[in-house]
């Protein structure tokens, strides 16, 4: 038994001293891994050599543009017109909603309205006058002509009496006669002269209501043309290549670009992005070539007109004015120095 126990002893201790010195070693390992420097892994970007083809998409746009600025401040209608669609000279590719400006015509056309009922009833009411004078003129003419008539009997009458030659019953007759007639002939006269005065008066009054009509006819106008000034019409012929807003936003009057429209086709230039890595080894000047697929030569020579950080713009002609158009995509090939 005693001798058991000393085994058993024995070999408790060897084993904890194998634990202990695998514990030492892998203490002396891990801190070995920690001092030790690892390799650089840092891998030097290739860089493409000279004379590596690049390509690059971008948007084919026209050299000579011409730009529509906002003629007044309001809110955007619904456009006519779109990017890509052809244009002419006169046309209306939308229109500017001024409430001022509408209220302003509104209210023109209503004054213009109003003026014309009065012009109207006004021309109306001197044809009565007219009408009226001339009856008063013709009684006039028949007074007066009762009246010569009755004069004349009535001093004939007077010569006969003073001669004994007539009764006086006639006399008096002829003499009431005239008087009656004098006093007709006054008072038509009468008449006729405050009809006459009437019409002046009308007259003069139509002159004021056409003169008022006509200002208020061309008040309208220049609502109108104020109204008019609200459409953006365009310039001259060719291709709407940019719209800056869209329907039912607000713009001020001034604002620049609203629409573009290429008015040369054949002058065209290609925008597109690039990296840095490549726009720091591309010159204005610099060879390219433009692809399209609908170009059936396959690609059109062109050059480097300038470089950006990140931009790339290259011009190019094209005598093709129905297969190259401004807001096309297309590609450029390049070569890096």
């Amino acid at each position: 038994m005693p001798y058991d126990q000393s085994r058993m002893r024995g070999t408790w201790v060897l084993f904890a001293g194998v634990v202990l010195l695998g514990a030492i070693g892998a203490g002396a390992y891990m801190w070995h891994r920690k001092q030790a420097v690892p390799p650089q892994q840092t891998k030097a970007s290739a860089e493409p050599p000279p004379g590596t083809e690049i390509t690059l998409e971008g948007m084919i746009r026209a050299v000579e543009r011409i730009p529509l600025n906002a003629p007044v401040s309001g809110v955007l209608e619904e456009f006519a017109v779109a990017p890509g669609d052809e244009v002419h000279e006169g046309q209306i590719l939308g229109r500017i909603a001024n409430d001022a400006i509408r209220e302003e015509e509104v209210e023109a056309r209503l004054e213009l309205e109003r003026a014309q009922a009065r012009l109207r009833a006004l021309e109306a009411e001197l044809t009565a006058l007219r009408l009226e004078e001339s009856r008063l003129a013709a009684d006039a003419a028949r007074a007066r002509s009762e009246l010569a008539r009755a004069e004349k009997i009535y001093q004939r009458q007077s010569v006969l009496l003073r001669e004994g030659a007539t009764p006086r019953l006639v006399f008096q007759r002829a003499e009431e006669d005239y008087l009656a007639a004098k006093k007709e002939r006054d008072r038509v006269e009468e008449l006729l002269a405050a009809a006459q005065e009437r019409v002046q008066a009308a007259i003069a009054g139509l002159e004021e209501a056409r003169k008022a009509a006509a200002d208020r006819q061309e008040r309208l106008e220049e609502a109108r043309s104020r109204s008019e000034s609200c459409n953006l019409v365009a310039p001259a012929d060719g291709i709407v290549v940019r719209i800056a807003k869209s329907a039912g936003e607000s713009v001020e009057e001034g604002f620049e670009g609203l629409v573009e429209i290429a008015t040369d086709w054949t002058h065209l230039e290609l925008e597109a992005d690039a990296p840095e890595a490549y726009t720091k080894r591309l010159r204005p000047g610099d060879p390219a070539l433009i692809v399209l697929a609908e170009l059936p030569q396959g690609a059109l020579e062109a050059e480097v007109k300038s470089v950006a950080k990140q931009q790339v713009v290259i011009g190019f002609t094209s005598s093709s004015t129905t297969l190259v158009r401004p807001g096309m995509t297309a590609v450029a090939r390049l070569k890096l120095r």
